[in-house]
């Protein structure tokens, strides 16, 4: 012990596993805790006073936490009541309470990557056994994020089968941001909320939700957590209440005052990821499909097979603009995939009003185009009635194009074109 620090005990211990084996009073001082963190290994630990008291008394059976209390500046931890055993935490009136002045003091301890700083208030209680299930409440406040977790513990002595039931909540979801080194995040209220399952495998998700302002995201399913491979299968669902106020959020304007109703089964195999059941609804417009992608290089691949429909896409956008678009029935389908640096294009089909164009084939990457080779076919019964407004006009007139396009080393130039118009 450095000479500046005083260290007391007073007591007694013999066989702790005897009934009555313990009773120690002890006091611990020094004006530099980070000093003597160091010397212990870790150089995480504030430069702060410190000094911790407390008794201990009883047995293995039953462990007397009293008065016990570390004073790290002016931060405050204090614990008390009785210890049956540690895991599952079993025991009477056990309570651990942490106050402090700024959370920031702690950054480096407990690994935080952002800024996050103010008050905190922490505590944890063992609370009288449910239908005969331990249950430890953690609550308070870091800053101004707040939190209401209850565990619940079967009689393992390991961390399998416990539930946990939390609420997450913040006035401004960019204090949490700032708290992980994440920018950019808009200025609305934060609340997570769920419930999930620990197996010893997995970690099931009964329940859990996410509220960003009024718009919410749903979730459940398993998660297999491994270094290595994880892997996931979650149904996921999204409702997004205003889109336009959604996305001004992050700088988009002009956008329609439409909700957002969209649902998926959402899959994760190490780097596969994959969305099948989609189906989203946004405003008058219809969506299905599936997506997926491969990350894993040098095999990185991306499949696609959507299909939209609806009697007005142009209602999802202002009107602010010169020219617009008249509201037509409007239908698209596409399959596609990617993959060595190809695009190959099984069907292309998109619909509006009476006018179709179709497309298949394979669109190679540059700068070497060779292995491109596209077919299109489009029709429209009159020009005029594709655009309306005051920027232009065009003619009443069909037209029809129908072609080729083979790659070269360096081009791709059109073959057998043929437009009528």
């Amino acid at each position: 012990v450095p000479e500046d620090h005083a260290v007391g005990i007073d007591g007694w211990v013999s066989d702790f596993h005897a009934a009555g084996s313990l009773d120690l009073s002890f006091r611990a001082l020094g004006p530099d805790i980070g000093r003597l963190g160091r010397l212990l290994g870790t150089s995480r630990l504030p430069a702060s006073p410190f000094e911790l008291s407390g008794h201990l008394a009883g047995d293995a059976g039953a462990l007397r936490l009293e008065d016990i209390e570390l004073r790290l500046g002016s931060t405050l931890l204090a614990l008390s009541g009785v210890v049956h055993t540690l895991l599952p935490p079993t025991g009477e009136q056990i309570v651990l309470e942490i106050r402090g002045e700024d959370i920031a003091d702690y950054r480096a301890l407990l690994g935080m990557p952002g800024e996050l700083g103010g008050p905190f208030h922490l505590r944890a209680a063992v609370l009288q056994p449910e239908n005969g299930i331990e249950r430890l409440r953690l609550s308070g406040n870091v800053g101004k994020i707040t939190h209401d977790i209850t565990v619940y513990f079967d009689d393992s002595r390991d961390l399998t089968g416990e539930r946990a039931d939390f609420v997450v909540e913040a006035p401004d979801v960019r204090t949490i941001g700032r708290a992980l080194d994440i920018a950019g995040l808009p200025a609305l209220p934060f609340r997570a909320s769920g419930s999930v399952l620990y197996t010893g495998e997995r970690l099931e998700i009964r329940t859990a939700t996410v509220s960003l302002g009024r718009d919410e995201l749903r979730m459940s399913g398993t998660v297999i957590p491994d270094p290595r491979n994880t892997r996931a299968d979650l149904d996921v669902s999204v409702a997004i209440a205003h889109l336009g106020e959604t996305l001004s959020t992050w700088g988009h304007e002009d956008l329609a005052p439409v909700p957002v109703d969209a649902r998926m089964r959402l899959q994760l195999d190490g780097r596969l990821i994959s969305a099948t059941d989609l189906t989203a609804t946004i405003g008058d417009v219809d969506l299905s499909g599936s997506l997926s992608t491969n990350l894993e290089a040098p095999e990185s691949s991306t499949n696609v097979q959507l299909s939209l429909a609806s009697a007005d896409p142009m209602s999802l956008f202002g009107r602010s603009s010169a020219t617009d678009l008249p509201s037509l029935p409007f239908a698209a389908n596409i399959r596609a995939r990617s993959a060595d640096d190809r695009i190959r294009v099984d069907a292309l089909e998109l619909e509006w009003g009476d006018s179709r164009l179709e497309a298949h084939g394979v669109i190679d990457r540059p700068p070497d185009v060779q292995a491109t080779q596209f077919e299109v076919r489009a029709r429209v019964p009159s020009l005029a009635g594709l655009v309306r407004g005051t920027a232009y006009e065009l003619p009443d007139v069909p037209f029809a194009l129908e072609g080729s396009f083979r790659g070269t080393p360096d081009t791709i130039p059109g073959e057998d074109m043929r437009i009528d118009l």
